[in-house]
């Protein structure tokens, strides 16, 4: 027996090798296939874009777009991560399937948007022209050349008075302004402040919106250059950092949240701007620059909210958005026939925004508990609300051999999967604004369950 075991112990070496060799090009394979239609990607956060690359690809594959020679030697390292980060593989292959639509490309991000998939878009795309997908120039717009407001900015606006924590309460953008759990935190800076970090973590070049009009018209890599030229300046600015989840699908493998942090710098402009300020971040690997306009706030007295209208552009599109921050994670209900009135003063039909769901683990003030991932707005959770957090379900089958086939089904079932359900997900599961009655009918109800309860 002894003298056989060397015979057998080269042909499993050689068989490892040979399915690990299989598993490599299936994989290389898949990339390929994803990175070509990545021209298709378009934006992930623009809902009312203004959708110039998939006009210019007209849907279809060019390959003149890909410069696969790139991929190996000017973004190795961020193709080498996703080829060895699952999740990476399957966000691609998936946006890959979308073909440029945008609500099924959202779906894929809060499926499997992570720090991989993220640095590959940024170094392919933004860094070095891997795919020649960037149709726009980077950098922030002149106030003067920025789209207009639907009505005028505040003109007696203090920036000061944003300071602090935020709640995103209501939202008019479906695709952007309304996902779970948003919590805005903003601190006055230096004007020379540290980059925006983007989304999931990854490490962000040093890009600020502290261009001039000047740099409107450069590249991403020489308006980082030119940032380092820059010395401080008295104008305001502050940093923002931004929480936020993207609800999907919950498997056993997988919560029902892909939670997202990310980090904007935004700039005030002079008064008497048609412009509130501006904001520069990154957001699924692509840089934003976004023009704010402040067109209403809280009388004297109400609770705090601020009504913010904004526009923007990555280097592939232009869109747009409105939400409502307060000072709560719930809709100030004695503040709401102020919100309703600025709305409308402003052209928007209150009806038409999403009420943000922040309870995430809290009790809703207003109606039923509303689970999203705790630790986010409330305290750290601990048990099986933890494991569920971590994406790993405690109702998993300890069996080995049971769990390792219910992981094989759900790798399969996530390439195969129509991606286009996610993205219908996100917005199935939002909740529009109710009539101004409607509304204070239900907070009188909850406020007077709440009294009972006390009673007893």
């Amino acid at each position: 027996m002894s003298s056989a075991m060397p015979a057998y112990g080269p042909r499993v070496s050689e068989r490892a090798g040979w399915v690990d060799q299989l598993r490599d090009a299936a994989k290389h394979a898949l990339l390929v296939v994803a990175l070509a239609a990545l021209p298709l990607l378009g934006s992930p956060h623009t809902a009312y874009a203004e959708n110039e690359l998939a006009a210019q690809c007209g849907g279809k594959f060019d390959s003149s777009l890909i410069d696969r020679q790139c991929f190996a030697s000017s973004c190795k390292a961020q193709t080498q991560a996703c080829l060895e980060n699952s999740e990476c593989m399957k966000g691609l292959v998936c946006t890959a399937r979308c073909l440029g639509d945008t609500k099924c490309i959202s779906g894929c991000f809060a499926r499997f948007g992570n720090a991989d998939i993220d640095g590959l878009i940024q170094c392919s795309i933004e860094d070095n022209a891997c795919l020649k997908v960037a149709i726009l120039q980077p950098g922030p717009e002149d106030p003067a050349q920025a789209p207009p407001p639907p009505v005028p900015v505040l003109k007696d606006f203090q920036p000061k008075s944003l300071e602090g924590r935020w709640y995103k309460v209501m939202g008019w953008n479906s695709m952007y302004d309304c996902y779970d759990c948003q919590l805005n935190k903003f601190a006055t800076i230096a004007a020379a402040a540290p980059a925006p970090a983007p989304a999931g973590g990854a490490q962000a070049s040093p890009r600020t919106t502290a261009f001039d009009a000047a740099t409107s018209g450069m590249s991403v890599q020489r308006a980082d250059e030119a940032l380092q030229q820059l010395a401080e300046r008295p104008s305001s600015a502050m940093q923002v950092d931004v929480d936020f989840d993207m609800p999907r699908p919950a498997t056993l493998l997988r919560s029902g949240h892909n939670h997202q942090h990310l980090r904007e710098r935004l700039d005030f402009d002079a008064p008497g701007s048609a412009r509130t300020a501006h904001t520069h971040g990154s957001m699924f690997g692509l840089s934003f620059w976004e023009n704010w306009y402040l067109l209403g706030e809280n009388a004297r007295g109400e609770p705090q909210f601020k009504f913010v209208y904004y526009n923007g552009r990555t280097v592939q599109n232009k869109y747009d958005g409105a939400f409502v921050y307060a000072r709560t994670p719930d809709v100030p209900a004695e503040a709401l026939p102020s919100i309703y009135r600025v709305l409308r003063e402003a052209g928007f039909e209150p009806e038409s925004f999403c009420r943000v769901r922040n309870s995430c683990g809290v009790p809703s003030q207003l109606g039923p508990e509303l689970i999203g991932v705790p630790g986010v707005l409330a305290d750290e959770p601990s048990g099986p609300a933890r494991a569920l957090v971590d994406g790993v379900s405690p109702l998993l089958p300890q069996n080995p051999l049971v769990l390792s086939s219910l992981q094989i089904w759900y790798e399969l079932t996530d390439y195969l999967e129509d991606p286009h359900y996610a993205g219908s997900y996100i917005l199935q599961n939002q909740e529009r604004m109710p009539p101004l009655a409607q509304f204070a009918t239900a907070a009188a109800a909850g406020a007077a369950n709440a009294g009972d309860a006390g009673a007893r």
